[in-house]
């Protein structure tokens, strides 16, 4: 094998491996929470209560992230979590900028 072949079996090897995994798109917010096995209508009332215009994205495409942080902090105050994990918006580095943190 000669050097300019490497890359291409390189690339080759890429798209297969990206290929065995099918594209999973981002579920709707809403089963983005949980809380003690609550299901999806009752999450959705509560991300309403929250201030959350859209269930399924979570936000509107002009909201700041301050108004982010507030309803997710809406939700945290109502025990629920992420399912991944995730803390939140003000538990990252963009949290510094954001005055509702």
């Amino acid at each position: 094998m000669n050097s300019r072949q490497l890359p291409i079996l390189g690339l080759v090897i890429f798209i297969a491996s990206c290929a065995s995994h099918s594209f999973q798109p981002t579920p709707p917010m809403f089963k983005m929470f949980e809380k003690n096995n609550l299901q999806s209508e009752e999450i959705k009332k509560e991300m309403i209560a929250c201030g959350f215009p859209n269930v399924i994205t979570g936000r509107n495409p002009d909201d700041s992230l301050g108004e982010t942080a507030k309803r997710e902090r809406c939700m945290f105050k109502e025990n629920f979590r992420y399912i991944d994990g995730y803390m939140g918006i003000c538990s990252t580095q963009a949290a510094i900028r954001i005055k509702e943190c």
